[in-house]
């Protein structure tokens, strides 16, 4: 009696390509989704950090008298103060890193001065540039607290200063470009030096002085000009009005009522 053998039929070049196609098809769909999703547990991550370090600012004002701590002194270079005067309130060194940023951002705990290391966040420091407009000297800095230059003092503000903590900016994501990452300008330009990063979908996460916290286009937080290094003010075009409101703390829009 005669063995009948089947015989196995293999794939065809032309199924075989039909396969490689729908699973580049399928990676196409879902790689862009699984990113997108990485990205939103970064950016959520990076909120979560901004809202420690609004709280930590809180424990510190407790400690001092109802004093915000500051961005730097007046040694040249300066010493940044902030980060280093806000680390006993804070668990863990992570706090100080977006995950969404460069890893060589991560603060090794070792206090810097300015320009020397990539950073994160940035403390919200308006009115440094404000200064050089001689109409505004006499009440320069609108922020969080900044250097005195021209009483070479360390200009520290109470909390009790700021009108609307729940609109008044407190720390976001800086452009992490080694140059001045620990504070952000509204009005500097966002290209480069000390606007806000940009990020998480072309925004940045940022917390108010009462602790929430929300996410922001980059359009919405820089106004519609800006002091470049000649203390010249730029005026560019930005369907962002009254953006300074966020940055003040007696939430005005002082430009618009020069």
């Amino acid at each position: 009696m005669k063995e009948i053998r089947k015989r196995v039929r293999g794939f065809t070049l032309v199924e075989l390509l039909v396969v490689v196609a729908i699973i580049a098809i399928l990676m196409a769909i879902l790689l862009p989704a699984l990113s997108l999703a990485r990205e939103k547990a970064r950016s959520t991550k990076c909120m979560v950090n901004t809202r420690n370090l609004a709280q930590a600012l809180q424990e510190y004002t407790l400690n001092w008298d109802g004093y915000m701590t500051v961005q730097h002194d007046d040694s040249n270079p300066a010493n940044i103060l902030w980060v280093n005067e806000l680390r006993p309130y804070l668990k863990n060194l992570e706090v100080y890193w977006c995950p969404s940023g460069p890893k060589a951002a991560m603060w090794d705990g070792v206090p810097f001065k300015h320009s020397t290391r990539l950073f994160t966040y940035g403390l919200n420091n308006w009115g440094f540039y404000q200064c050089l407009r001689p109409e505004l000297k006499k009440d320069f800095n609108r922020g969080i607290g900044s250097i005195d230059e021209y009483n070479k003092q360390i200009w520290r503000k109470k909390i009790a200063r700021i009108k609307n903590a729940a609109e008044m900016i407190a720390f976001l994501d800086s452009n992490c470009d080694m140059v001045w990452d620990t504070n952000v300008d509204p009005y500097v330009d966002v290209s480069r030096g000390e606007g806000p990063g940009y990020r998480h979908r072309m925004g940045a996460n940022l917390v108010f002085v009462d602790g929430h916290s929300e996410w922001f286009h980059v359009k919405h937080l820089v106004g519609d000009r800006y002091i470049n290094n000649t203390g010249e003010i730029v005026v560019k075009k930005n369907d962002a009005k009254g953006v300074e409101r966020m940055w003040d703390d007696d939430n005005r829009d002082d430009y618009n009522d020069q």
